[in-house]
């Protein structure tokens, strides 16, 4: 499974085609970041290139109520991702299990495996292209990977892009600091400045997306072995069957 380097906030708005990440709005309490938070904010993509990895839970409701969960692990420096899947209906509403890089895929579908037995065939992970613009569960899977990035962003530019404080609040007993980084995008910060929480939605507030991030570490993230993995192309008419594409 090869890999391709991309990453930064920039790209994470228009893999989300996104405008505004609350309905509600900015809180009464929001002001302009000071001098100190805009080092911390400046700092929290790049802190996590330097953490390597962590462990993530993504939650996405989609339009037309179709819901995602992702849990698994993330390696920011080689861009690779092994996680379970949960989406209530669609095209990957079979997926149990998925492994990725920047450019290729692979799924573990139980109802694939099942049905390719009948025809003497064993499959236990399908590899496909990866395709961001055109499969749901790629876009979310690429938000996740560009949760970092190399260089640290310029804090006078975010003070001068009106990056503003919103409010403290807790995660799981850890205090935290809620900034709008951008229409698109609110970060939740810790005290050190630590990215615990990413949220973003779209222009009409059908697309909410959480990212909640844990035990940030280096990561060895365990790809599917190369013999356990079978080109989407060898199972197409299978494949369809089951998935729909």
């Amino acid at each position: 499974m090869a890999k391709i380097r991309t990453a930064g906030l920039l790209l994470v708005a228009s893999l989300m085609a996104v405008s505004s990440c609350s309905s509600e709005g900015a809180e009464p309490t929001a002001r302009p970041i000071t001098i100190d938070e805009s080092n911390l904010v400046a700092d929290a993509l790049f802190q996590n290139y330097t953490f390597q990895g962590a462990d993530f839970r993504l939650a996405a409701q989609l339009p037309g109520d179709v819901t995602y969960v992702i849990e698994g692990s993330i390696d920011w420096l080689d861009h690779i991702g092994r996680a379970r899947v949960t989406a209530t209906s669609g095209i990957d509403a079979a997926i149990t299990e998925v492994a990725w890089t920047d450019s290729a895929v692979a799924e573990r579908i139980p109802d694939l495996a099942a049905l390719a037995g009948t025809v003497n065939r064993t499959v236990d992970w399908v590899e496909r292209p990866a395709d961001p613009e055109g499969r749901e569960l790629d876009s979310l899977l690429a938000v996740i990977t560009a949760m970092a990035t190399a260089q640290r962003e310029n804090p006078a530019l975010l003070r001068q892009a009106g990056v503003t404080w919103l409010r403290p609040d807790t995660i799981a007993d850890t205090s935290v600091d809620v900034y709008q980084y951008s229409e698109q995008t609110r970060l939740w910060l810790d005290e050190e400045g630590v990215l615990v929480r990413f949220e973003s939605n779209n222009s009409n507030n059908t697309r909410p997306v959480i990212i909640d991030l844990s035990d940030h570490r280096l990561v060895e993230v365990a790809l599917p072995a190369p013999d356990t993995l079978t080109p989407v192309s060898d199972v197409s008419e299978l494949y369809s069957a089951i998935v729909g594409r």
